[in-house]
């Protein structure tokens, strides 16, 4: 499905989500299943934000192909995000420090990030 004329989301089977769209923003939350987000980074305004959140991890996509899973039981969720394009960080937040400051992590092309911890 296109997203606001600036992204494709690709959903597989099976799986359960929520989008949201403002005028500069759009959200995909995945409860469970799998997402394919292909950001074009042309189309893309100074403030737009297109991220994907999980039960355990936040996604900030600009311009790159990033493929989101979320497996497991409903108690003990894991996140699977892998950078397969980007041409911009990719973002993942995952809980905080212990001065309440987010945790976050860089992804590049053909890397994975799990996450396991619920996000806080």
């Amino acid at each position: 499905m296109l997203l606001g004329g600036k992204a494709t989301v690709t959903v597989r089977e099976l799986s359960t989500l929520t989008i949201t769209k403002d005028p500069n923003a759009a959200t995909v939350e995945l409860s469970e299943g799998k997402v394919a987000l292909h950001v074009n980074k042309a189309l893309m305004k100074p403030g737009d934000i297109i991220q994907i959140q999980t039960p355990n991890a936040i996604v900030g996509v600009g311009g790159s192909l990033v493929v989101t899973e979320v497996t497991g039981p409903p108690d003990a969720r894991q996140s699977h995000v892998t950078a397969l394009e980007a041409s911009l960080p990719i973002l993942v937040a995952h809980g905080r420090t212990r001065t309440g400051r987010p945790r976050c992590g860089r992804i590049r092309p053909s890397q994975c990030r799990d996450r396991g911890m619920p996000r806080r």
